[in-house]
């Protein structure tokens, strides 16, 4: 609607021999942040400017540069404009022609993230980050088990040690000067021994040569480090020569649609000799390169791009200075070494990057890592390649101990090496005590993956670390009203971010977790401390339901009995923003109930065991009675996912059968009915025009 009135353009030679002018003027003034063109022939540089009030031309942005098909001529503010003016100035041989125009809207400015993606769209676009070009880049962790700080390697060997730090990338320049990264190439992933969260990423730059970047992280006397090496090797017949590139980026591993984006260097310095060079990042050490650098350099962005730092190592050099300032963060910074291998040979390249301060804090947390020998400092020994090889084998035998002798084999082996690295990148994701889903954007501890995360450790053999878990979550979390915050900062606070203490399907997960405990790992009278938590939590689950049980509730709404006796709506089940009455949370209401009517009976507390009791068959009916009429008022043959909306969830009802264990209370024909669609709707995902959104949630089903 925006767009009904046409714009009018006219074009008239410019003011300069050579250029052209384009008048755009359009039908009222909008707000705008700049034009996209989209050229039809060769041009030398363009500049787009608005006309004010007063009748003065302002300057919005210009693109000085002959590369590319595109600009993209945006301002850093947005503007209320009436007329447009762009001036170009031609190519020899060439009249300035333009295919399309797009005018920008207020949100499409020019962003720092957005200079840097232009630049890499155009001259060497194949040696930036693929996440530059809009492409999805995966990641695995690397990192000390409970340390504050994780790494993360890419599916591309290139690096981000800690959250929020700038990526670490290699790059391969061969004799001829053809430079490479591994974005188009065939790379091969694996984990140390298929399990260990020691990754490697291996690809070959040219043939004949293989590049193999590993990464290890260990605890080290003055915190965690985490250590990389890229190997190179000869595998041909004749001798390969080159150079190796370590390039400091501004930018994050994760892309900015995943919160990520721009790693900000607006202060970059190579210290320390050739022999030992340090790159120090905004005031901070990043790495230090155990590995004698042939040359080194640091380079702002430039205006423009102009001296960013891919064009210098696609030419076999750095930029004369060792240090670089860049006021929107896009300074960058490089180390080469140079390469010769005869056939059979190898060449290692070992960068440390201190983590910064050490395991957080726990005694336990620092058990798991004080066995460790030899804590010396890695960066005093002489030999950096003895030195990786001796803190990798070190490292290898703690996860073995940790993990290697669980009593459970299967015909596939890989399905064993897949249960071990995903407990021990349960560990590495913990800070301190706190259970966490993950090292980057959901590092907070959320009672529903650390109840869940928990159960598996204890199955793990790793009963200490679960119970330390729920020592520091119950000590945290539940209130004197019986409130169970849901979601807890990895200091103990509460998080008070979306859905702070408005997920009550926490007040079930913090009860079964003591029950999960208690029946794992030494019965119910090592955690009959808990016992009066478990009581609140369960208390605060009566208030619950018994807020739907008022008279007159929901008495505007379509069959208004549908919501009698049930929990109270919350935003538990993460596809609902406003609260809902979910019955994700009955299922784990119910779960509560049952685990607490048997800690109870299993402590000897009677009362408190037959009032579990009742309360789980008030529930049951009610929940039960709850589906059947919302069935019957939405017509639906599907398990609703909730009582307001009767909408389908197969994942929603998912966790009801496991870990709830409700199969019995859902109708049976409607359940099955309930998964036989939702796998019919997977198999038409194979069509090669289908749309469809996946989670990871869907793994429940």
């Amino acid at each position: 609607a925006l767009w009904n009135a046409r714009a009018t353009g006219k074009i008239v030679a410019g003011p300069v021999p050579g250029t052209r002018e384009l008048h755009v003027t359009l039908p009222r003034a909008l707000a705008v942040s700049g034009l996209e063109v989209f050229w039809g022939s060769a041009r030398r540089d363009a500049r787009l400017e608005a006309r004010r009030a007063s009748g003065e031309w302002e300057r919005l942005a210009e693109d000085p540069g002959v590369f590319g098909d595109s600009s993209y001529l945006a301002a850093r503010e947005a503007r209320s404009v009436g007329e447009l003016r762009l001036t170009v100035r031609a190519a020899p041989g060439h009249a300035p022609a333009i295919g399309r125009l797009r005018l920008l809207s207020p949100t499409q400015l020019m962003t720092t993230m957005k200079r840097y993606e232009i630049v890499a769209s155009r001259a060497h676009r194949e040696l930036f980050p693929s996440s530059l070009h809009s492409q999805q880049v995966y990641w695995t962790a690397v990192g000390v088990p409970a340390a504050r700080r994780k790494s993360v390697l890419d599916e591309y060997g290139d690096l981000e040690a800690f959250k929020g730090a700038p990526l670490v990338q290699p790059l391969w320049r061969d004799r001829s000067g053809r430079t490479a990264a591994a974005y188009d190439a065939s790379v091969n992933h694996t984990l140390r021994k298929g399990w260990m969260p020691m990754p490697a990423v291996q690809w070959s730059p040219q043939p004949g040569l293989l590049l193999r970047s590993e990464a290890i992280a260990a605890d080290q006397a003055a915190g965690p480090v985490t250590f990389v090496r890229h190997r190179l090797a000869n595998t041909g017949k004749s001798r390969v020569d080159g150079q190796l590139a370590i390039v400091v980026r501004p930018m994050q591993v994760d892309p900015p649609w995943q919160h990520g984006g721009v790693s900000p260097i607006r202060a970059v310095k190579i210290g320390g000799t050739r022999a030992r060079s340090t790159v120090n990042v905004n005031g901070r050490t990043l790495l230090t390169s155990l590995t004698p650098a042939t040359a080194r350099g640091a380079a702002p962005f430039g205006l423009h791009g102009e001296d960013e730092i891919t064009r210098y190592l696609a030419d076999g050099h750095v930029p004369n200075g060792l240090s670089a300032q860049d006021d929107d963060g896009l300074a960058a910074a490089a180390l080469i070494y140079d390469v010769h291998l005869e056939p059979g040979a190898q060449r290692d390249v070992v960068l440390a990057f201190p983590l910064g301060n050490p395991p957080a804090g726990t005694d336990a947390a620092q058990s798991r890592t004080a066995s460790a020998p030899n804590r010396a400092h890695p960066m005093d020994e002489a030999d950096p390649v003895a030195a990786f090889d001796g803190i990798a084998t070190r490292v290898e035998q703690q996860w073995q101990a940790r993990l290697g002798r669980i009593g459970f084999t299967l015909p596939d082996s890989s399905l064993v090496d897949m249960l071990r690295a995903q407990a021990a990148y349960m560990l590495i994701n913990q800070t301190g005590p706190a259970m966490q889903p993950g090292p980057r954007n959901y590092d907070r501890s959320f009672i529903r993956d650390g109840s869940a995360t928990a159960a598996v450790l204890l199955r793990m053999g790793l009963a200490s670390t679960a119970r330390e878990y729920l020592r520091w979550y119950a000590d945290h979390a539940v209130h004197e009203n019986g409130l169970v915050s849901p979601i807890l900062n990895d200091d103990g606070t509460v998080n008070r971010g979306f859905g702070s203490d408005l997920e009550y399907d926490s007040q079930g997960e913090f009860v079964a977790l003591v029950a999960e405990v208690a029946r794992l790992d030494g019965g119910a009278a090592t955690v009959r401390d808990y016992l009066p938590k478990v009581r609140l939590a369960l208390e605060f689950l009566q208030q619950l339901r018994g807020r739907t049980l008022v008279p007159g509730y929901m008495a505007a709404s379509e069959a208004p009995e549908r919501f009698r006796g049930i929990i109270a709506p919350s935003i538990s089940h993460e596809g609902y923003s406003t609260p809902i009455h979910s019955y994700w949370d009955d299922y784990w209401a119910l779960k509560g109930w049952h685990d607490g009517a048997w800690l109870a009976q299993q402590w000897g507390d009677q009362d408190m065991a037959t009032w579990a009791l009742n309360q789980y068959a008030a529930l049951r009916d009610s929940v039960a009675r709850s589906i059947r009429m919302t069935m019957q008022w939405k017509a639906i043959d599907y398990i609703p996912a909730s009582a307001d909306l009767g909408d389908g969830d197969p994942s929603s009802v998912s966790i009801g059968l496991d870990p709830c264990g409700q199969k019995d209370l859902l109708p049976a024909d409607a359940l099955n009915h309930t998964f036989l669609s939702y796998l019919d709707e997977v198999h038409q995902r194979a069509s090669p025009d289908a749309l469809y959104a996946y989670t990871p949630y869907e793994f429940r089903n």
